[in-house]
């Protein structure tokens, strides 16, 4: 388990090393950060009535979120966050072992987490006899009160949920974020397989158990469809959306676009940078991939939070040498 949501005076960036294709190896940075940041920091705000997206982008010194129903929620450039534990949030080192390291792999910190929650404030405009993570104004909100991420992500512990939620527990973690959960490594025939999901029902069946809330990764999707040759932008995600959305949990027979104990989407992390060269696609396939499969996964399910990830590429050096 990664441990990377306690925010405190710290700003959005990432320290990892790219790899070859422009993203960075950890899975720490991009949505708990995100999501802390909104939940934690003070910033304008604008009512609509639209959709849940949280279209997200992380920059060395500037991050911005944009998020509905509650309202669109900005967080202005070289802002600092707040929460109720000390430890920092850094982008974790590209990892060497093809995503299947084990254990509580713990974020560089500045103090330990504190174990004591206040009381959570009510907020406007949440809906207290909604089960799902909600956007109310600024904050994120679970059954009426202002829900604050603190999240980690696990890493290779799928086998074994009891070990990774104990740990969550002891750190005073309430969410876990699930990526490269396949049981290959950024193989595409894996992706839908059920010997994947098995495994992924038995995990988040024992995190709903536990009180606690899970946040779907899918970037490995976009990462095997590059492994197989195809570029991940221009393929139309809706039926590996599909068969998320209406898969029946086969311990807690709950159908995963009605289960409460998922947080938020989160589609494609640590995209490639679009440089239009082998799998990673252009700028525009890139822009049109977004709209394109938030909205798809909008129809599928109306319920949850859904977000594009994070733009760690914009951490690498351009052209110039600067970020």
């Amino acid at each position: 388990m990664r441990l990377g949501g306690f925010l405190q005076g710290c700003r959005l960036r990432g320290t990892g090393s790219p790899n070859a294709n422009g993203s960075n190896g950890g899975a720490t940075f991009g949505i708990v950060a995100l999501i802390a940041a909104l939940a934690a920091c003070s910033s304008s705000a604008d009512t609509d009535s639209g959709g849940a997206d949280v279209n997200s982008t992380v920059v060395p010194q500037d991050a911005s979120i944009e998020a509905g129903p509650g309202g669109d929620a900005s967080l202005a450039p070289d802002s600092r966050l707040t929460s109720d534990a000390g430890v920092s949030f850094r982008d974790s080192p590209q990892r060497s072992d093809g995503g299947t390291g084990k254990g509580i792999d713990a974020a560089e910190s500045e103090a330990e987490p504190t174990h004591v929650d206040a009381a959570s404030p009510s907020v406007d405009g949440g809906d207290a006899s909604s089960p799902y993570l909600a956007v109310c104004e600024t904050s994120l909100c679970l059954g009426g009160q202002v829900f604050r991420v603190k999240g980690a992500t696990a890493y290779g512990e799928y086998d074994d949920p009891s070990t990774e939620i104990a740990a969550a527990l002891a750190a005073n973690v309430n969410t876990l974020e699930m990526v490269e959960f396949e049981t290959e490594y950024h193989t595409l025939s894996d992706t839908m397989s059920e010997a994947t999901w098995t495994r992924v029902d038995k995990f988040v069946a024992a995190v709903s158990s536990a009180g606690l809330h899970v946040i779907f990764n899918l970037s490995s999707y976009g990462q095997s469809l590059e492994a197989a040759g195809q570029t991940a932008t221009t393929v139309d995600w809706m039926p590996y959306l599909k068969f998320i959305t209406t898969r029946v949990n086969t311990v807690s027979h709950v159908t995963y676009r009605e289960d409460p104990t998922i947080a938020m989407f989160e589609l494609f992390g640590e995209i490639p940078q679009p440089t239009g060269t082998g799998t990673n696609g252009t700028p525009q396939e890139m822009t049109d991939f977004y709209h394109r499969t938030l909205g798809e996964l909008a129809t599928l399910d109306p319920s949850h939070l859904r977000s594009t990830g994070g733009f760690s590429y914009l951490d690498a050096a351009n052209a110039s040498g600067t970020g």
